[in-house]
């Protein structure tokens, strides 16, 4: 099911609509005001329309060989075409779609192992950065999906991937090798902080020289300077 949450006028979440998306468990979400996106394990891609979670249109093998269906971990919509959506599959694939055809328009079989999340680059077009279970970040060029811009190797899966407000820094959440920032201009380490004694999963700025991670077994919440 695919649940919308509202904020009220005391800034509480209330309940809203529940959809029946899919028979099978839902990975990931993302939209805007136009579309909402959503994904599961069978490797089925879904735009919703945002007020009523009305499946819109189903997009079906995009990840998995002969039709067995990755699940789709990763999904982001471009921040400069809506259009485009990028998705990251168990089946190492990231691919970007074009809505309007319902096509896949590229395909990187760059990583090695299955692509967790994709963050498209809110001020600067056609640029996006993927991670993987391979522990390793990408910045891409989405015109070139055969070669990384740059690369970065943070020693743990790459679940999360968050970017601060001034675009500057990314907080990664490596999994078995802890939170990591990465520095967006140089692409490399900037800090790491490996407190948490469990999976490294949930991560978000709450401002540009603050932290917030969560962890999986644990049930562990921290902030931190980053």
């Amino acid at each position: 099911q695919l649940c919308a949450l509202r904020v009220d006028a005391e800034w509480c979440l209330r309940k809203g609509e529940v959809a029946d998306v899919s028979d099978k468990i839902l990975l990931a979400v993302d939209g805007s005001k136009e579309r909402l996106l959503t994904s599961d394990t069978g490797g089925v891609l879904y735009t919703l329309e945002p007020d009523t979670l009305e499946v819109v249109t189903k997009l079906e093998g995009l990840h998995g060989a002969q039709g067995w269906g990755a699940e789709v971990w990763g999904l982001a919509l471009d921040k400069h075409d809506s259009n485009i959506t990028y998705t990251g599959g168990d089946d190492c694939l990231l691919c970007a779609h074009d809505l309007r055809s319902e096509t896949t328009v590229a395909t990187s079989r760059y990583h090695t192992m299955g692509v967790c999340c994709i963050s498209p680059d809110p001020t600067t077009p056609h640029n996006i950065l993927s991670g993987s279970y391979d522990e390793i970040v990408l910045h891409w060029d989405t015109r070139n999906f055969k070669q990384p811009l740059r690369s970065v190797n943070v020693g743990g899966g790459v679940w999360r991937i968050k970017r601060d407000t001034t675009n500057s820094s990314a907080l990664i959440a490596g999994m078995h090798s802890g939170f990591h920032v990465v520095d967006l201009e140089e692409f490399s380490l900037k800090r790491s902080y490996t407190e948490h004694e469990s999976l490294a999963y949930g991560a978000d700025f709450l401002d540009t020289n603050t932290a917030a991670t969560c962890s999986f077994y644990d049930n562990l919440v921290t902030v931190w300077s980053v």
